[in-house]
């Protein structure tokens, strides 16, 4: 989305403005701003178009919503659910909990000077080979194959 710098707390307006004043200026300019950037025309915002602007796929809002697990209050209409763009903008004005605060210039410091693990790829790779090879083993075992023996492979027709 375009408002992604945007947060519905902050303010430009004068100090004489009531912290509810400009929460609702702001959830005002971000319904325009979706609505003129998606090119709402209605109140409610169907599952592609919801899917564009919260940058997921179709399939995935359609999944969520089946399994009951979306993040967002909606509606059917029909058999289509619809989300009212009033909840998707209290949605993104309600998000100032996924905002973190910026590291101050020490921290910042110390990460630089810390170089990052590296891990070996070797190792990673023989750890992962070898987990590979338990599965195998067991799945053979379990058909009542000797994992051990090696078998000769047929003659192809």
């Amino acid at each position: 989305m375009v408002m992604e710098g945007m947060d519905c707390k902050e303010s430009g307006a004068s100090a004489g403005d009531t912290l509810e004043a400009r929460e609702a200026r702001k959830r005002l300019f971000v319904k325009m701003s979706l609505t003129q950037e998606f090119g709402l025309d209605s109140a409610f915002i169907g599952v592609p178009k919801l899917a564009r602007i919260l940058g997921l796929s179709p399939n995935t809002v359609w999944s969520y919503m089946r399994q009951g697990k979306f993040f967002m209050p909606y509606r059917k209409f029909n058999t289509s659910p619809v989300v009212c763009i009033d909840d998707l903008v209290e949605w993104y004005c309600g998000r100032g909990d996924l905002v973190l605060p910026a590291p101050d210039a020490a921290t910042l410091a110390d990460m630089r000077a810390t170089p990052a693990p590296m891990a070996d790829k070797a190792k990673i790779k023989a750890d992962g080979d070898a987990a590979v090879d338990a599965i195998v083993a067991n799945v053979l075992a379990s058909m009542g194959l000797d994992p051990g023996r090696s078998r000769t492979r047929r003659a192809s027709r």
